[in-house]
């Protein structure tokens, strides 16, 4: 269930609130999850990720059908800080959002069209509109 206006969910994702999220691995996990990563996408490059927010976009049935036959689920992330990031493109420390949820495995590892996602620590989720994504810039 979504709560409050779209400024007021924006405000909630990228301000670290929402439900606690026992999702993510340890610290001392990440290089056997990058290792797994590897294994599962070989051509997707990893970032190693915490201060993360889980978001499920609310959607209607003719949404959700769009999503499923495009490979995706209404899901993306909001990441507070990079710890590392295989391709270089973002510096340690940045926040990113990321595209959409194609695939989630081992509660840490979430997986995008172009992107392995390795989920450090607990984070957060919550439900937001689909204005949320398409008006949050970095």
């Amino acid at each position: 269930m979504v709560i409050g206006s779209e400024l007021e969910q924006m405000a909630r994702l990228v301000g670290g609130e929402g439900e606690s999220c026992d999702l993510g691995c340890a610290i001392e996990d990440i290089p056997r999850m990058i290792s797994i990563s590897k294994k599962l996408c070989p051509i997707k490059p990893y970032r190693v990720v915490r201060q993360w927010c889980w978001a499920d976009l609310e959607v209607t049935m003719t949404e959700m059908d769009e999503f499923t036959q495009a490979g995706f689920k209404p899901s993306f992330l909001y990441v507070g800080e990079i710890i590392e990031d295989e391709r270089g493109e973002f510096r340690k420390g940045n926040s990113v959002k990321t595209t959409f949820l194609t695939e989630f495995h081992l509660d840490c590892l979430f997986i995008t069209k172009n992107t392995t996602y390795i989920l450090v620590g607990p984070g957060k989720r919550m439900t937001v509109q689909i204005s949320v994504y398409l008006n949050l810039f970095f």
